[in-house]
């Protein structure tokens, strides 16, 4: 969210990766403004589809993402069913450090 210090999140996200041994090869900060229409979709915010699109290059050495809860990707139902389709659909990986039903 706006205005807040990501440093816990991410701390929470390695801790995630290490504990399922994933290597991590970038962190990435993104802001989901709650003003703005373009959070639904989170492919629209610069961070997110950074890292959608190291996960969609075949060069690349990603092959999934951590994120700190569903609601750091959207809070919209609709498009976060998409981005679980967009996994899907590219092998990619998605882990949650706090799974869906203890938001």
């Amino acid at each position: 969210m706006p205005g807040q210090d990501p440093g816990n999140d991410l701390a929470e996200a390695r801790g995630l990766a290490a504990a399922h041994q994933l290597p991590v090869a970038d962190q990435i900060v993104d802001i989901l403004d709650l003003v703005d229409a373009r959070a639904d979709n989170p492919a629209l915010r610069r961070g997110y589809a950074r890292a959608l699109r190291l996960l969609a290059d075949p060069a690349s050495p990603v092959h999934g993402m951590v994120a700190v809860s569903r609601t750091a990707i959207t809070l919209a139902d609709r498009p976060y069913e998409d981005q679980l389709l967009w996994h899907t659909h590219h092998h990619t990986g998605l882990w949650l450090v706090r799974n869906e039903s203890a938001i």
